[in-house]
């Protein structure tokens, strides 16, 4: 007979093998009934919420909407020819310029995969005036924080319903990230660096002193699809007297007759400007009623005035916000062995805000260099939709924007 025998450390062993089998059944058991409850639990849940709905009056595809988010990604059959076709997902897709494959449905599951560059809620605004106008009903509608985030809906048309889950997905659409690349004191430009610049396969913006007979310079103020030019418009600066801007400048004395017909002098000789880009003028910009007196003549003709000076003190955005011309602030960038690294500070602020202004001191040796380094990092470009665009562009966006109901 086997009996409980002591260790010499004071701990019992068992004598018996058959209370060693039955503890190993025991615990094979409670593993069983684990499992079990894994698997069966969730569908009754799942159930008990049906029932519950039911009994709340909500209908059923509003309790779909708790449904795991994995069976709406799975593999999507084409849309063409159906009713929700018609009345929602092509009018989507022709709203944002959408790929067919971004709108999607299995059964009565749409997966919409939108790309980035708006946020989500614009694209949601935009479903939802679809909705409106195609006399589609919007049974519910649920934001997800995420991660991912995302808009998921219950749609009813005509006694039939869908479920639209939308998110935003790797791919960005092209403008996504803006970036105006503006080229400053082009002054003593060359004829080759001219013919260069005006066939640059991206856009760009010169800044030009109207008054200066270089060749190449006037031939850069011509019109043209691929360059956009500012008015390079000097302003009273600290020094001054001492630092004389010269007769064709702004000065904070100046009434409003003087100012306009300074400004308009300058837009004579270069019709072709888009905005005025600001040399010297550190005092001139933080003198409020001669600001003023420049988005007078600047505002109603919707010229971008482009600030240069990195005074602190600038007042040029305040009055600009006041009177609604538009207005930008920059620095100049000068360092020509730092192009690299520069680009791509200024790619990244593009892709983190949606847009971005690269003003660059021109030098017969950075634009090689510029070149190189954009044609180096394109595919990285084409990854976050950045787009080289004109200045005035910017502002056209922003006023879109901000009058978009």
């Amino acid at each position: 007979m086997f009996r409980m025998k002591s260790s010499k450390f004071g701990f019992a062993t068992f004598a018996s093998p058959m209370r060693l089998i039955r503890r190993l059944a025991l615990l094979f058991v409670f593993t069983a009934l684990l499992i079990a409850v894994g698997i069966y639990l969730p569908r009754g849940i799942q159930k008990s919420w049906g029932v519950l709905a039911s009994s709340l009056g909500l209908k059923a595809n509003q309790a779909v909407i708790s449904a795991p988010i994995d069976s709406l990604l799975a593999d999507a059959t084409d849309t063409t020819g159906t009713v929700w076709d018609r009345k929602l997902l092509r009018p989507l897709r022709k709203a944002h310029h959408l790929e067919a494959a971004a709108l999607r449905y299995r059964g009565k599951k749409v997966r919409a995969l939108l790309p980035k560059g708006l946020p989500l809620h614009e694209y949601a605004m935009t479903i939802e005036r679809i909705c409106e106008r195609n006399g589609i009903t919007r049974v519910s509608a649920i934001e997800r924080r995420g991660p991912p985030l995302a808009a998921e809906y219950v749609l009813a048309l005509g006694g039939d319903t869908l479920h639209l889950y939308a998110t935003l997905g790797k791919a960005a659409r092209p403008g996504s990230a803006r970036l105006a690349l503006v080229f400053n004191r082009l002054d003593s430009v060359s004829l080759l660096d001219a013919d260069r610049l005006k066939n640059l396969p991206i856009a760009v913006n010169l800044i030009v002193n109207p008054y200066n007979q270089n060749p190449a310079l006037m031939a850069l103020g011509r019109p043209d699809d691929n360059l956009e030019v500012l008015l390079e418009q000097p302003m009273e600066p600290v020094a001054y007297p001492f630092i004389n801007p010269g007769k064709q400048a702004l000065y904070i004395h100046f009434n409003d007759l003087q100012v306009r017909q300074t400004v308009e002098a300058g837009l004579n000789l270069l019709p072709t400007a888009k905005g005025l880009a600001t040399r010297f003028g550190d005092r001139a910009i933080e003198n409020r009623p001669l600001l003023r007196r420049l988005f007078a003549v600047t505002g109603p003709r919707h010229l971008q005035v482009l600030d240069l000076t990195g005074s602190p003190r600038s007042l040029c955005r305040d009055v600009a916000a006041e009177t609604g011309a538009p207005c930008r602030s920059a620095t100049v960038f000068s360092d020509s062995n730092a192009i690299e690294m520069e680009l791509a500070r200024k790619t990244v602020l593009a892709g983190k805000t949606g847009e971005a202004i690269w003003v660059i001191s021109f030098a017969h040796s950075s634009l090689p260099k510029l070149l190189a380094a954009i044609a180096l990092h394109e595919p990285e470009f084409e990854a976050i939709g950045l787009q080289f665009v004109p200045l005035s562009s910017l502002a056209r966006r922003n006023e879109a924007t901000a009058t978009e109901p």
